[in-house]
């Protein structure tokens, strides 16, 4: 049996500490986004992992009145707000299966809370039901829209962009 200096043993004993921190640490605290005073949080929707390799976005397209692509969480500020979202599926294992739809909410969102678009997909069929919600509780916040999903258009930055300027996002 092979005897291990004190420098050696301490250089073991710290990488065995590192790696098992790094694996256990993070996944075990909780993180709670603070929400500025004036403000709420608001979450889009993403499962790019799922049965039958689906991939399904449902985000804000607007941001600063202009279109943007899927986020992580942001702060707006309360009130009354007219939003433009987005839905894209696809199925990663079949080439040009993308399909999109757009819709708008008109909500009232009050400070302090954190808010997550979500949707309902029904089987063989392009239409999907998307409205906005409260993340701690559930509660729906805005009408329930049912959307049909279609090809992407091939020009329509110009069309997004339009909607948008009416965005208070």
């Amino acid at each position: 049996m092979t005897k291990l200096r004190p420098a050696k043993l301490a250089f073991s004993t710290l990488v065995c500490t590192m790696m098992l921190a790094s694996g256990t640490g993070c996944s075990s605290m909780t993180i709670k986004a603070e929400v500025k005073p004036g403000h709420f949080r608001f979450e889009n929707f993403m499962r790019d992992k799922g049965p039958k390799n689906e991939r399904m976005y449902a985000y804000l397209m607007c941001y600063n009145q202009r279109p943007t692509m899927w986020a992580q969480p942001r702060q707006y500020e309360e009130g009354e707000h007219h939003l433009w979202v987005k839905v894209i599926a696809a199925d990663g294992a079949v080439i040009n299966s993308k399909s999109e739809a757009i819709t708008d909410f008109t909500v009232h969102l009050p400070e302090g809370k954190s808010y997550m678009l979500n949707r309902k997909t029904y089987e063989n069929s392009n239409k999907i039901d998307v409205w906005i919600q409260e993340v701690d509780t559930g509660l729906l916040v805005s009408d329930v829209k049912t959307i049909e999903l279609d090809r992407p258009k091939v020009v329509k930055y110009q069309a997004e962009r339009d909607m948008c300027e009416s965005s208070t996002i």
